[in-house]
């Protein structure tokens, strides 16, 4: 009877050793299986490696911190070398020996106009004379014979249109044509472009307001009216805010300028270097007028 029950003892111990030592192979299996199935395919499927490209060297260009006043160009003459000391900028680099301005207030145009050339007289062969016959009736008068001789003079050569400019340049003599001192700007054509918008629409509001003024009795004294504007622009040239820095001293005034700004919008393709981090383009403008003397645009850099 205890030779018995030590045989089952010895087999059931036989059959827990078996039993583990089979879990520890399938365990080890699994393991091994796990490995093969997820590291090595892992390996073989990995995408070979990138070739890498040259770094992009991306440079910012800075509007200068200086705020210097920007001209419209009336003409395409550039100077080989930029100006030492320039005020203005502009299309071109351009160093001049004087500065002035145009006479009239307008669209920016020089108008140049070649010398008189003198006139030449081209001599006419002269008729052989013929003595009258005694017999021949001398001819009566005509009528341009009895009329007293002409007292008008020669006509004149077509009268030469002066040069027009509508920047505002109050510490510039006047002269012949708008000749100024101007380093070029990268971003002169965006300028120009909004200034093209901006007088289609400024220039015949503002001369009708005036109008209105006038009717309401207002009196505008002689001087100059400026309202000065901030523009914050998005990166595709959408007006986001208008915000009025100086005032002229008369609402309406001030409400054209801005209206004008609005008008003309949008403003697209800014250039990159317009573009501030949080993607806004930033303007300063001042709309000017000037009683009895015209209509003047002046535009500086913007500056933070």
């Amino acid at each position: 009877m205890e030779d018995r029950k030590e045989d089952r003892k010895e087999a059931f111990q036989l059959e827990r050793e078996r039993r583990r030592r089979a879990f520890v192979f399938w365990f080890a299996l699994s393991l091994l299986l796990h490995a093969i199935l997820f590291v090595i395919p892992q390996k073989w499927m990995a995408s070979p490696p990138r070739k890498q490209s040259p770094p992009i060297e991306v440079r910012r260009i800075q509007i200068p911190k200086e705020a210097r006043q920007i001209v419209e160009a009336p003409d395409d003459q550039k100077s080989p070398e930029p100006p030492k000391d320039a005020r203005y900028l502009s299309k071109h680099d351009r160093q001049v020996e004087k500065e002035t301005k145009a006479p009239l207030t307008g669209k920016p145009e020089n108008r140049k106009f070649a010398p008189p050339q003198p006139q030449t007289r081209v001599p006419q062969p002269k008729e052989p004379s013929q003595t009258p016959s005694p017999s021949a009736k001398k001819p009566l008068p005509s009528l341009a014979d009895l009329t007293l001789p002409s007292l008008n003079k020669p006509t004149p050569a077509k009268e030469r249109t002066p040069s027009t400019t509508d920047d505002y340049l109050p510490e510039v003599e006047t002269g012949k044509e708008t000749l100024l001192n101007s380093r070029e700007f990268v971003f002169y054509s965006y300028y120009e472009r909004i200034k093209s918008r901006l007088r289609m629409f400024w220039t015949p509001s503002l001369r009708n307001e005036v109008n209105r003024l006038y009717a309401k009795g207002v009196a505008l004294e002689s001087g100059d009216y400026m309202t000065a504007v901030h523009v914050t622009l998005d990166r595709n040239g959408e007006i986001l805010d208008v915000d009025l820095l100086q005032s002229s001293g008369y609402r309406e005034l001030d409400h054209v300028a801005i209206d004008a700004f609005k008008k003309a919008a949008p403003f697209p393709n800014p250039p990159r270097g317009m573009i501030d981090a949080d993607g806004r383009v930033r303007l300063r403008w001042n709309f000017i007028l000037q009683h009895n003397k015209g209509w003047g645009l002046e535009v500086f850099l913007s500056r933070q």
